[in-house]
Parts: C-alpha cells; sequence; structure tokens
C-alpha cells in the first residue's frame, strides 16, 4: 500500500499528555480549545487520530514514540 499512512487513535496517555487533562470531558474541552478535530465516544471520552495531528504538524513535537512497544 504505497503512500498509506497508518492512523490510529491516540492512546489514553497520549490523550492526557496532549490535553494536560486526564477527565474526558476536560479533554474534550482542550482539544476543541486547541481546534483539533476530534469526536466523543458514546462513554464520553474523545477520539483523535493519529493523521489528524499529523496534518497540522504537530503529532512529532508533542507525542514522544513509545520506546517499549
Amino acid at each position: 500500500m504505497e503512500g498509506h499512512h497508518l492512523m490510529y487513535l491516540l492512546t489514553d496517555d497520549e490523550l492526557q499528555q496532549l490535553t494536560g487533562f486526564k477527565r474526558h470531558n476536560a479533554q474534550a474541552r482542550a482539544l476543541r480549545q486547541m481546534g483539533i478535530d476530534h469526536y466523543v465516544r458514546p462513554d464520553g471520552k474523545p477520539c483523535v487520530l493519529s493523521s489528524t495531528l499529523n496534518n497540522l504538524g504537530v503529532h512529532e513535537r508533542i507525542i514522544e514514540p513509545d520506546w517499549d512497544a
């Protein structure tokens, strides 16, 4: 699949690091304030595709790679 990029949802830790908040409603509010596209699951958890941050050019600066993976 040449030219395709792997997309995944940010983990709970990545969302916390990005927003600075643990609670889902506070995370969603922070994402809105930062203008980061996301959707909210029925359980209230905000979800952000990694490609969203890549398109903004901020993913590599904010989210550290998981070297233990």
